[in-house]
């Protein structure tokens, strides 16, 4: 059995995180209106959008005086420092009740900004295997596939919190089952389930029991 699993919303509270940033840039006199619209580059149309740090301090700059060595310094602290406290405390049963399954985290986003969380986040201890694409998921997990060399009869599951991600993959792969989490923590309760999901869940307790009763 292979096991893929999203990383923000799915195993780290996300939410949680983003708001302990605004924190800091607040700190230096950025409104929360101001944080939220400088988050994405206004002018990206991808309907799964990349943030990056260093480009939302250059929009920030643009109507507001800050000293940006202080700022880099203080969110340098930040993001080096032990975030395991943001992992979901479900993903540890999961990860052990599937210790002999391979697992992989897939996430999307900007890759240094990823890996310092995903480093800090010591999930690696529990999932040893991280993906890190700024490009399509269904793509990157062909690619890991193909590497693994396992495109055969083993059950494959897909967990992610984007329908639109979902989509893809469930697009280029029908066998995958696919799991949408939706977890009363998670960023977007605007998206529901749609054909592309094979099942909902809203925890990885509740994922943990439907892969049971597949498997």
């Amino acid at each position: 059995m292979l096991i893929f699993l999203d990383f923000d919303d799915v195993i780290f509270n996300t939410k949680k995180f983003r708001e302990d940033l605004f924190g800091i840039f607040s700190a230096y006199g950025i409104s929360r209106e101001e944080y939220e619209n400088s988050y994405y580059d206004p002018n990206d149309q991808s309907p799964v959008k990349m943030h990056s740090i260093g480009d939302q301090i250059q929009r920030l700059q643009k109507n507001n005086f800050f000293d940006e060595k202080y700022l880099r310094k203080d969110l340098e602290n930040f993001f080096t420092k032990n975030t395991s406290h943001y992992v979901f405390a479900d993903v540890f049963d999961f990860a052990a009740s599937h210790k002999n399954d391979e697992m992989r985290v897939l996430t999307f986003g900007n890759k240094v900004f990823q890996e310092k969380k995903i480093i800090n986040s010591k999930i690696q201890e529990h999932i040893a295997n991280v993906i890190i694409t700024d490009k399509n998921k269904a793509k990157a997990l062909e690619n890991e596939l193909k590497k693994m060399n396992n495109l055969s009869e083993e059950k494959i599951f897909f967990l992610d919190d984007r329908t639109e991600q979902l989509r893809n993959v469930k697009q280029g792969f029908p066998d995958i089952i696919t799991i949408f989490i939706k977890r009363p923590e998670g960023r977007f309760q605007e998206m529901v389930k749609d054909e592309y999901c094979d099942f909902e869940a809203h925890n990885l307790d509740e994922a943990q029991e439907i892969i049971k009763n597949i498997v």
